[in-house]
């Protein structure tokens, strides 16, 4: 049941997991640079196993009488060491098993739902519970009126919210193409990771993302990019004049030479009579 659990919440948002610094011929792969003795987390909504030998995890068949105990989120855990280069993949998050030592006790874990970010706090339905939780209190706000073109279209608002350590919470509105409202939800400035990015994002994302799915991640000129595969879901909205909404969203990863990141979440929302 936890194993079936764990499978629909990564289902939710995020198949796919790399850290821009193990990029090999362009494939998504994870590689832990941890050291031994490092303290890491767990990330997954839904808690992991540690396992006594090294199995594939997400095969029931072969992993189901090998199981130590659950871990829950924010778990924390002692890293030992990567036991093989061998990478296992659950829905294009691909990492290997790497031992690790919990309340004393010596097992096997999936590395891909592990981190050293600060932990996830109790109630993240979004980036800002996240940072609030980690990085204290908003210490100044700046408001940006901006259009795309010197015509006035596409026009929008963006509200930036300043931290500790020039980490930034940024919320956009803005009106696009065919009538669709965009919003948008970011972090800039917290990591250079698309791993750290794909596990906050898998833990502190608004709950209606529950309802789409999510393909592999491509790379263009600006960054990783993840987007939503079924775009026509329709959604009820009882406070608008025409309630039937069709939702469609993005995730994107950025990361420049100057060492800025910034992780957004972009949600594409086209109202209409019939949600086509």
């Amino acid at each position: 049941m936890m194993k079936q659990k764990l499978l629909t919440l990564l289902l939710i948002l995020l198949p796919s997991i790399l850290s821009t610094q193990y990029i090999e011929d362009e494939q998504r792969a994870f590689m832990p640079e941890w050291k031994t003795g490092d303290i890491l987390t767990v990330f997954s909504p839904n808690g992991i196993y540690l396992y006594k030998d090294i199995c594939n995890q997400f095969d029931p068949d072969d992993c189901e009488n090998h199981i130590i105990k659950y871990l829950p989120r924010n778990t924390k855990i002692i890293f030992k060491e990567i036991v093989n280069s061998d990478l296992q993949n659950y829905f294009g998050i691909n990492a290997p098993m790497v031992k690790v030592s919990v309340d004393n006790t010596l097992g096997f874990v999936f590395s891909g739902l592990l981190s050293t970010l600060p932990t996830i706090p109790k109630i993240c339905n979004n980036f800002q519970n996240y940072l609030e939780s980690n990085y204290g209190q908003i210490i100044k706000t700046k408001e940006e009126n901006w259009c795309i073109s010197e015509y006035g279209e596409h026009c929008g608002k963006t509200l930036k919210s300043f931290y500790n350590k020039d980490i930034i919470y940024a919320t956009s509105t803005s009106s696009g193409i065919n009538g669709k409202d965009i919003r948008t939800e970011s972090i800039i400035n917290l990591s250079k990771s698309l791993h750290e990015a794909f596990l906050i994002a898998l833990n502190c994302s608004n709950s209606e993302i529950k309802n789409y799915q999510f393909e592999k991640f491509e790379r263009d000129a600006i960054g990783w990019h993840l987007e939503s595969n079924n775009p026509t879901i329709c959604e009820y909205d009882k406070n608008s004049d025409k309630p039937l909404k069709s939702a469609y969203y993005q995730l994107r990863f950025s990361y420049n030479e100057n060492r800025q990141s910034e992780i957004t979440i972009t949600r594409n929302i086209k109202y209409s009579d019939n949600c086509k």
